[in-house]
């Protein structure tokens, strides 16, 4: 089960956590696939699974690049590389990419210090069968500068619409850099930028643990700032949000084509109407999780990655997004059901 399939801790407003390590091995680090079956080796002895990528595989690994399972310099390498899963897909190890290997834990909602015991625990397997590269004074070594040091990111999805809509969104940008913490749009090329990817790097010096916390507690001074944003709307703003979540939800289960930006601003108007607190007027029985399985499945590699046929064109991507999209729709259970079928 993906980290898309299940609610979290705070899942109206926090998508996903995640704890990333990024190593590399000392010395000669020899031929990607000799390499790849060795990790395979060790990681199969503890109950993961392999998602082998050929070079020619490109929509497979964006579309683990799409969610979140992996950074895209892995799906810029052009080597053969790999994905090791284990249950219930929480952990993803991939080799291959700029970094050799990175060990991501990801979770739903606010789970910061879950994904960090999950992720420290998968390093310090690899870690007692490899030796990774590593300098007393840098830390560990990695061929992108940036990512030498601690080699490990802290990262989570905020869902803040009422702050980018308030025009808050650069001041919070601010504030955060001042911890060193940096805010970006998880879907850059989409008008509807109100989901973000808040993460932190921290040097060599400071404690894991030291860490965890100091991000967790920004993570909620962030939503705190969001419901505060909510306590200010009126009746009738939330009627309009509730309305407009309803009009969404008919255009995703009838629409004959949706593009990649449309999907995603309509789940958003929907995300909205969970998050003030109304969807119990018209979409009771929607949940984040099944906001995130239509959002990140509906991304145009994993469209083409799930496709019927050939793609040969903008308007058929479109197409095959909105029947993919009803078909998710349609495989919800009753409890979850966003149509009556």
């Amino acid at each position: 089960m993906a980290w898309f399939d299940t609610d979290g801790n705070m899942s109206e407003n926090i998508l996903f956590s995640k704890f990333t390590y990024t190593r590399n091995l000392a010395g000669k680090q020899g031929d990607v696939s000799e390499v790849i079956g060795k990790i395979e080796a060790v990681l199969k002895k503890n109950g993961f699974h392999t998602q082998k990528i050929q070079k020619d595989d490109k929509y497979k690994a964006l579309s683990y690049c799409e969610k979140q399972y992996v950074d895209e310099d892995f799906c810029a390498f052009t080597q053969n590389k790999a994905i090791f899963f284990n249950e219930p897909c929480s952990l993803c190890i991939s080799v291959g990419g700029a970094n050799l290997i990175s060990i991501y834990a990801i979770l739903p909602g606010a789970s910061v210090k879950d994904a960090h015991k999950i992720s420290s625990s998968a390093e310090e397997l690899l870690d007692a069968e490899f030796d990774f590269a590593y300098d007393e004074t840098l830390g560990y070594l990695s061929p992108l500068p940036h990512t030498c040091g601690s080699g490990i990111r802290i990262s989570c999805a905020l869902y803040l619409p009422l702050l980018t809509r308030a025009d808050k969104i650069a001041s919070l940008s601010r504030t955060l850099a001042s911890f060193g913490i940096s805010l970006y749009p998880i879907f850059p090329k989409s008008a509807e930028a109100d989901i973000y990817i808040m993460t932190y790097s921290p040097h060599l010096s400071q404690s894991e643990d030291t860490c965890v916390e100091a991000f967790n507690k920004l993570i909620r001074d962030v939503v705190a700032l969001e419901r505060e944003e909510l306590k200010q709307l009126g009746a009738q703003t939330i009627f309009n949000i509730a309305e407009d979540a309803a009009r969404a939800l008919g255009i995703l289960a009838y629409s004959g084509s949706l593009s990649e930006c449309e999907l995603i601003s309509l789940c958003s108007d929907i995300r909205l109407c969970l998050s003030a607190g109304c969807s119990d007027r018209l979409l009771r029985n929607i949940t984040p999780a099944s906001l995130n399985t239509l959002s990140f499945e509906g991304l145009s590699a994993s469209v083409l990655l799930n496709a019927r046929g050939a793609v040969k064109s903008q308007a058929e991507l479109d197409c095959e997004r909105a029947m993919q999209v009803r078909k998710i729709l349609l495989s919800l259970p009753e409890k979850n059901a966003l149509v009556n079928t």
